[in-house]
């Protein structure tokens, strides 16, 4: 009975062991969004050893080289990174994913309830989200310390039982090379399925430094873990267009070599950490736990994925032409999308963001391209078909952004957001929203313009009086929507005044032209269809005054 207490605690302490460090690297993502975004903007600017480090500070703000991985396949299937500069980032998120585990090694449970007690004092501090968020993480933090603590007595408890003395914990776990395999088959399970690599680094510390395993098993755990976690995450993740599928391509490349160079240099690398690390890792109390053995896991980890990547860094070409071989483009071209290539856990909101931003902004270039394909089509006095054909094809592909954007932006928004992210969550669906409905109406516009040319002249001063509307209305949305591209958008003020004009201008073109159709015995259909085209435009002026209103809020 107490054996089998021993055994459920353990477990328990694990799960209370992922609720800490889940909401520890939530709200540690929520801190650091504005710093992840002022990265993935530098790394435009970077070369490959800038993106080497970039990759490492992504994966230890996000706590995670899987979590840094997905967002870095989203960035390339947005189209907001190269391949080459992906692989080089890829890299350097795998030894950024190690640093957690230096802090996983150090005995810091007896600091737990001072931890939690700042989380106390940061989350009764009134209006601020950033200390209740910095309150989460310092609950989180604690949390992983007392429950590694934890985890380590019960294992410790199991380890001196005779539960360990059974034929299927002596397979597991004695020196014989079978049972090399065979723990390293069971690691491998667990890391392909739970595609986790903290969880099971920490699991692997637990049993090491209660001595159920040794520092050459433990370490022979940390190598098969890496390569495990991504095929699990090869295999589980993988939609995505094609440059998507290469960048996984690349991290499954480098973990394959990150294991063969662990798995040569094994013995080596755990001398040096012995000769380099003070307090040796077979030191223990008499029954007692193995104190060294946890930093210097710390240090092989850190250490095989720093060279693996230093070694690979130099060949990221050679590497991007062999992964695009083994995936080509096809014939046609390779249309990069807003979609969410992953599950909930790694949806990084920083990142989130700015595709929504660069979304939002391939959206604006399609609609102003419909505005000058419906410049030509107002301007010609007789209907085009093949242009008419063009501006529905626009609207249809604004409809397609506008509810990729719509989708992605609430599944977001199901993510824990600090008050700024939110915020700008929700300024990128308004924004996206208004744009389609310029889109409809400009749709509308040419739709009425067909109409009235199947019923009457358009020519004189009809096509001249709406030409010049139309041109100011256009001039109008270039400038309440420019802020979308080049950042920054225009005081409400100072706009508010062409608005109104332009409503009056709108309202005395359609009562002239009723006024002129009376005169001349014009059909109801010619009237209702020039109405149309002016409410179309007026409607185009009100849209876009409202995308301004939305993001200047």
């Amino acid at each position: 009975m107490e054996i089998l207490l021993a055994l459920f605690s353990a477990l328990g302490s694990f799960g209370l062991f992922y609720f800490g460090l889940k909401t520890f690297s939530e709200s540690f993502q929520v801190l650091s969004g504005p710093s992840i975004r002022q990265i993935i903007q530098g790394l435009k600017r970077s070369d490959r050893f800038g993106a080497l480090f970039g990759g490492l500070s992504i994966s230890f703000l996000v706590q995670g080289e899987s979590v840094a991985l997905f967002m870095i396949v989203g960035l390339v299937n947005a189209g907001l990174m190269a391949l080459p500069m992906a692989i080089s980032v890829i890299f350097g998120a795998n030894i950024g994913a190690t640093i957690l585990g230096w802090l996983f090694s150090m005995e810091l449970s007896k600091y737990s309830l001072i931890i939690m007690a700042l989380g106390l004092l940061c989350n009764i501090i009134p209006y601020s989200q950033k200390f209740r968020e910095l309150a989460k993480v310092l609950f989180g933090l604690a949390l992983i310390f007392f429950s590694l603590n934890l985890l380590g007595e019960n294992l410790l408890k199991l380890q001196v039982s005779e539960v360990l003395d059974s034929d299927t914990f002596i397979l597991l776990f004695s020196n014989e090379s079978y049972s090399y395999f065979l723990l390293s088959l069971f690691v491998f399970l667990i890391g392909f399925f739970v595609r986790q690599s903290l969880l099971v680094l920490a699991l692997v510390m637990a049993f090491a430094t209660s001595g159920i395993i040794d520092f050459f098993q433990a370490s022979l755990c940390l190598v098969v873990m890496s390569l495990a976690c991504s095929l699990g995450d090869q295999i589980f993740q993988a939609n995505g267009n094609v440059i998507a599928k290469r960048t996984r391509k690349a991290g499954t490349i480098y973990a394959l070599f990150n294991f063969t160079f662990s798995l040569l240099f094994i013995n080596q690398i755990m001398s040096l950490s012995v000769w380099l690390i003070p307090g040796h890792p077979g030191f223990h109390v008499e029954n007692g736990p193995y104190p060294n053995v946890a930093i210097h896991l710390a240090f092989f980890h850190t250490f095989t994925h720093l060279c693996s990547a230093l070694i690979l860094v130099p060949f990221v070409r050679q590497i991007t032409s062999f992964v695009s071989s083994l995936h080509p483009h096809k014939e046609m071209k390779e249309q990069t999308k807003l979609e969410v290539l992953t599950d909930q856990a790694h949806l990084i909101p920083a990142t989130a963001l700015v595709l929504g931003e660069r979304e939002l902004q391939k959206l604006k270039d399609i609609v102003d391209r419909m505005y000058d394909r419906c410049d030509e089509y107002i301007k010609s006095p007789t209907n085009l078909p093949r242009v008419l054909a063009k501006i529905k094809d626009y609207e249809r592909i604004t409809d397609n952004i506008h509810s990729e954007i719509s989708r992605f932006i609430l599944k977001l928004m199901e993510s824990p957001l600090s008050d700024e992210e939110s915020k700008r969550a929700q300024v990128i669906m308004e924004s996206a929203r208004e744009l389609e409905s310029i889109a409809d109406y400009l749709d509308k516009l040419i739709t009425s313009k067909t109409r009235f040319c199947e019923n009457a002249l358009y020519e004189g001063e009809i096509r001249t009086n709406f030409m010049a509307y139309h041109q100011k209305v256009k001039e109008f949305y270039l400038k309440t929507t420019s802020g979308i591209i080049e950042g920054g958008f225009l005081d409400e003020l100072l706009v508010k005044e062409d608005m109104i004009k332009l409503k009056s201008e709108g309202e005395k073109l359609r009562e002239d032209f009723m006024l002129e159709s009376a005169k001349n015995s014009a059909s109801p259909y010619t009237v209702l269809a020039f109405s149309d085209m002016v409410t179309s435009a007026k409607k185009i002026r009100s849209h876009s005054m409202e995308l301004l209103q939305a993001n200047i809020r």
